[in-house]
């Protein structure tokens, strides 16, 4: 069975250490205190059907990588390797196939990784949740009923694909769905080397639906049991590479905590060109639209992702508590009067004041008339200012005395 997110995984082989700790902690994190996020093809965060990891993976292999959310011809300026993962049953959309067939006509050969929709890790993940012992009996009977809401929306989803999808019209390969899933138990891949003689066999775990119909000139690279799972067909004239792997479930989130899934994704990293500089999408649908339309909704696809969205929402909070703060009801204006700020006789009044109601009234007077005689604004030099209020009636009981 999988390891369940909330367990982690030892490496094995030259599977990269970096991709796989960045893989089980962002699991880990999501795994149980709270519900993580799983929706497909996700770039970027910790969704358990999310390609974020994926991309590390490329990155620790030495690829240059830019990742978007769709399909768009400014995000494969200046790439050599395209890598999309089909959000949804297939094919790509009109708009998608025709950036990916102007990619294809460029001069000098391109390369290019179809990878079909397959699966929900979520259904993998309730199902560890209710199997724990530490929960609750309310909390089990949640994860449980979670577990049943993944796996009816799977079967839905299964249940309304045709039996046999053709992934992209540049390509004769179809995927195709297969009559029974694996069980989640271990899955023998077998990737063979230039198609002949016995290839090399690794373990990988996931529940398997999605295989591949290669097209006439297709070469089958990868096959589970005898079925396709990779296949790859090569333009004689221009040297395209256009490849197509049926399941995306070895290289999503949750698929690379296991060790042997992370073995199948590096295989798959090592037929990616050396140096290609690679564009990956999380979704294979694309967009109409000029450049900067697709550079505006990438930038504010970037504050939606969380946690953005809670440091705007402080910021505006924060904003908003400082304007209310400058408001009348909170005492005085901030913005004194130039004649009461230096008039320093309110603080000569005041120490009179005291002197006066201690009983000392020969100094309080003594004090006011040294003040009336050489410190008030404008006195005995030709004017100037007055004070706001004369010292008399500041202090009237000074002056009675």
């Amino acid at each position: 069975m999988t390891p369940p997110p909330c367990q982690t995984v030892a490496s094995r082989g030259h599977a990269p250490i970096v991709s796989a700790l960045l893989a089980a902690a962002l699991l880990m994190a999501a795994g149980c205190t709270r519900e993580p996020p799983s929706s497909h093809g996700d770039i970027l965060g910790d969704s358990l059907n999310g390609v974020s990891a994926f991309v590390g993976l490329l990155r620790d292999r030495g690829h240059s990588v830019s990742a978007a959310a769709r399909v768009s011809e400014s995000a494969l300026a200046e790439r050599d390797a395209a890598i999309v993962f089909v959000d949804g049953p297939g094919p790509i959309d009109d708009v998608a196939a025709g950036h990916l067939e102007s990619f294809l006509a460029r001069p000098g050969s391109q390369w290019i990784l179809l990878v079909g929709r397959d699966g929900d890790w979520a259904v993998d993940y309730w199902r560890f949740v209710a199997g724990r012992e530490d929960l609750t009996a309310i909390q089990r009977q949640r994860a449980r009923d979670n577990l049943e809401q993944a796996k009816d929306s799977l079967e839905e989803w299964y249940r309304d694909l045709p039996a046999s999808t053709l992934i992209a019209p540049f390509s004769a390969a179809d995927l195709i769905v297969r009559a029974e899933g694996s069980d989640g138990g271990a899955i023998n891949v077998t990737i063979r080397s230039g198609g002949d003689g016995e290839g090399t066999t690794l373990l990988g775990h996931w529940t398997w639906r999605r295989g591949i119909d290669p097209g006439a000139a297709d070469g089958v690279e990868w096959e589970v049991d005898g079925a396709a799972l990779l296949v790859r067909s090569i333009d004689d004239t221009s040297g395209d590479t256009i490849f197509v792997l049926g399941s995306d479930m070895p290289l999503l989130n949750a698929g690379l905590v296991d060790g042997g899934n992370r073995q199948i994704a590096a295989a798959l990293v090592d037929l990616v060109p050396v140096g290609a500089e690679v564009a990956l999408f999380g979704s294979a649908q694309g967009r109409p639209g000029s450049r900067d339309d697709e550079e505006t909704a990438a930038a504010w696809r970037l504050v939606t992702v969380p946690p953005h969205p809670w440091i705007a929402a402080h910021l505006l909070l924060g904003l908003l508590l400082f304007c209310w703060s400058r408001a009348p009801i909170f005492g005085r204006a901030r913005v004194r009067p130039a004649a009461a700020v230096r008039d320093f006789g309110h603080h000569v009044d005041a120490l009179g004041r005291l002197l006066a109601k201690g009983g000392d009234t020969a100094t309080s007077a003594a004090l006011l008339a040294e003040w009336d005689r050489i410190g008030r604004p404008g006195a005995g030099h030709g004017g100037g200012d007055r004070p706001e209020k004369g010292k008399l009636d500041i202090q009237p009981e000074a002056r009675t005395q």
